[in-house]
């Protein structure tokens, strides 16, 4: 089972991310975080696990979560990372704490390793995260959200350029345990926990 433990953002934020990607660029997309099929959501790690350990993460989470409080998210830009299109939001040491504290106390639990996702092979920075933490980016953390994957990087870049500037600010009081698709989208909320 593929997870990610995130940051849920409120409803109507999820509705306007979710129609960031206009219907004349669908044709150049692989995968398109609607709030439909794929829901926005803010990744703080992702984890590959059997169903005892899905059990054990939930309740690491649900201890971990007593000790923060809501945060606090700004909008930043658009960035086109190989096919990947993504929407940057503002992040403090707060939130970096919490990230840090959920990779410590989860990454141990894992029973494998998330997919590769990308064109190219792993560098051997990602060969040495995915042996350690089992996924990409190990400690490297930038929130925001994943608004699709577009099916070449030169579609990516034209998307990106295309893109309606938005200005979103909100408050995430949720940290849930998701189950994740190939692409590590959400495409389940199994459990949530209010902070």
């Amino acid at each position: 089972m593929l997870l990610d433990i995130v940051l849920l953002p409120p409803s109507d934020v999820c509705i306007k991310v979710g129609k960031i990607i206009p219907k004349s660029v669908v044709k150049q997309m692989t995968l398109v975080v609607d709030n439909k099929k794929f829901i926005p959501h803010i990744s703080l790690f992702h984890l590959k696990i059997n169903k005892v350990g899905l059990l054990k993460v939930i309740k690491v989470v649900e201890e971990i979560v007593k000790d923060y409080k809501p945060l606090v998210f700004e909008s930043l830009n658009y960035s086109a990372s190989n096919r990947w299109l993504t929407l940057f939001l503002s992040s403090n040491q707060y939130l970096k704490k919490l990230n840090t504290e959920i990779i410590n106390k989860c990454f141990l639990l894992r029973t494998g390793t998330m997919p590769w996702t990308e064109d190219y092979p792993p560098t051997k920075q990602a060969i040495s995260n995915r042996k350690k933490f089992g996924n990409n980016g190990g400690r490297s953390f930038k929130p925001h959200f994943t608004i699709g994957v577009a099916k070449s990087a030169v579609d990516a870049k034209e998307i990106v350029d295309v893109l309606k500037p938005v200005k979103i600010k909100f408050i995430s009081n949720q940290i849930a345990v998701c189950e994740v698709n190939f692409w590590h989208q959400v495409t389940r909320v199994l459990k949530k926990f209010r902070i």
